[in-house]
């Protein structure tokens, strides 16, 4: 689960709030703890405060250069670390001493624990308790018996930190999905306003403007100039089209239908281009034929566009599978196979984004159409791709 929901202005916040209640706590402790001590032990007391409190210092100026270079969240660590090898040396003076050389470790253990929902980080919690453990497992080794109690306290203590902190994050994510679900909205909402205004005014005298252009590149069949202009007033139309598919939002005509009749109806307004390109072809049906209540008009437009995305990917030929099977008894899945140029990782998350493409004339509404379909139809879409491989796209639809 993604856990990274604090922005660098509050992982700033959360470090100077981190600093000040650890080291007044810190501060307070050593004072009332030697007063408790009383007068006579006040020198041995201060051998070990002196060095306390400049390795103290130290921490700090280093966790404001670490903020001053915007890595606030570095602090936390920064601290940890330190505390780690006090309790090594701590460890180390019990083995020859038989007895530790700072005693305030149990304070400052329970302010780590208390910022770990405020830091809302899993890995700061893991490291937070490895330290623990490790330190009271090794001083029960040692022979210990005092630390089996605190050992038993701070793992039930960790144990329920641990759920709040899940729980806090499960919350953040639900609402983080939430807020993204609504920015897609209203930027489809922004789509079809702009669609239904200006789509019939554009698309009129861009027919015009085609016919015309044809007209030219006949007189003068070497001008390559008229070839050119058609492909991009070509471009504009099919982007308004696209643009008008997602403003008028017809409501879906639902029959029975066949799949396989579906996606072969498809596959057949594709067959001029697949042989243009010189593609192999893998066309596996399953045995049983598989009726599914849909709109066809609408799913043959989405195994179109994919089908249309494989091709374009295989700039330089390549095989084209397409498996039409039956999912368990409720459900039939479609997966459309390609080995072409793929999809970049940090692109794979985002390209059902409105908005958002990766090709070079594209303007990524193709795959936002075509999700928002099989969502009204209650099937997904699953991408699986890599770079220079190939990209499978599963269309699983209910039975």
């Amino acid at each position: 689960m993604k856990e990274n929901f604090i922005s660098f202005q509050e992982e700033k916040k959360n470090a100077r709030l981190f600093l000040w209640v650890l080291n007044i706590v810190w501060v307070i402790y050593e004072t009332v703890y030697s007063v408790m001590l009383g007068d006579s032990e006040t020198l041995i007391r201060l051998e070990v405060q002196v060095p306390t409190f400049l390795y103290g210092a130290c921490l700090i100026a280093c966790s404001m250069y670490m903020m001053k270079r915007e890595q606030a969240y570095r602090v936390k660590y920064i601290y940890l670390i330190a505390y780690m090898c006090s309790e090594i040396l701590n460890l180390y003076w019990y083995a020859l001493h038989n007895k530790v050389a700072f005693d305030d470790g149990h304070t400052i253990e329970f302010v780590f624990i208390l910022f770990v929902p405020i830091f809302m980080s899993k890995r700061y919690l893991l490291c937070l308790f490895l330290i623990i453990m490790g330190k009271y497992s090794i001083f029960l080794v040692l022979g210990e018996k005092k630390a089996f109690m605190p050992l038993i306290m701070y793992s039930l203590l960790l144990f329920v930190t641990y759920l709040l902190l899940n729980r806090f994050l499960q919350y953040l994510s639900t609402v983080n999905n939430v807020m993204i679900e609504k920015r897609e909205s209203e930027k489809l909402v922004v789509i079809g306003k702009m669609a239904a205004s200006v789509g019939h005014e554009i698309k009129n005298p861009l027919s015009s403007l085609r016919g015309f252009t044809q007209l030219q590149k006949e007189k003068y069949v070497d001008d390559k100039v008229y070839e050119h202009m058609i492909d991009e007033i070509e471009h504009i139309n099919n982007m308004i089209s696209e643009l008008m598919v997602m403003a008028t939002c017809k409501p879906s005509t639902y029959s029975s239908y066949l799949i396989e009749e579906i996606v072969s109806n498809a596959l057949k307004e594709m067959s001029a281009e697949i042989n243009r390109k010189q593609l192999y072809l893998i066309y596996d049906v399953a045995p049983d034929q598989i009726k599914i209540d849909c709109d066809h008009r609408k799913l043959k437009g989405v195994f179109l566009y994919i089908i249309k995305n494989a091709i374009e990917a295989m700039e330089h030929g390549g095989t084209l599978q397409i498996h039409i099977n039956k999912r368990n008894e409720d459900g039939v899945i479609v997966s459309i196979v390609d080995n072409g140029c793929g999809v970049q990782e940090e692109n794979l998350q985002r390209i059902t984004e409105a908005f958002y493409t990766t090709k070079k004339n594209g303007i990524g509404l193709g795959l936002t159409v075509a999700c928002k379909i099989i969502e009204e139809h209650d099937g997904k879409i699953h991408i699986t791709s890599k770079r220079n491989v190939g990209t499978k796209v599963d269309i699983i639809l209910p039975i």
